[in-house]
């Protein structure tokens, strides 16, 4: 998703998922961009545990944006995954 933040700071990103049949997802890979064409480099983000099931995807501390902002979100997992409720905290 791309969103609009003109001179903001953002705090967070939360993504709630539902992981199905796969007891837990292998790897989940979080990067940004700032014009929707070049990201920057993926960050490894730990999303859940098997039986753990109020776990979220959270990445603190995202920074200053100038004028928008995108992230791109890639899961590794053996099974189908769902993502949901993708928010931010800006000021």
């Amino acid at each position: 998703p791309l969103f609009k933040a003109d001179n903001a700071r953002v705090f967070d990103l939360e993504v709630e998922s539902s992981t199905g049949v796969a007891q837990y997802a292998d790897r989940l890979f979080l990067s940004a961009t700032t014009d929707g064409i070049n990201y920057g480099r993926e960050q490894m983000i730990e999303q859940n545990e098997p039986f753990v099931y109020d776990k979220r995807v959270l990445w603190k501390r995202v920074g200053r944006i100038r004028k928008n902002v995108g992230f791109k979100l890639r899961v590794i997992t053996k099974s189908p995954v769902t993502l949901s409720g993708c928010s931010i905290r800006l000021e």
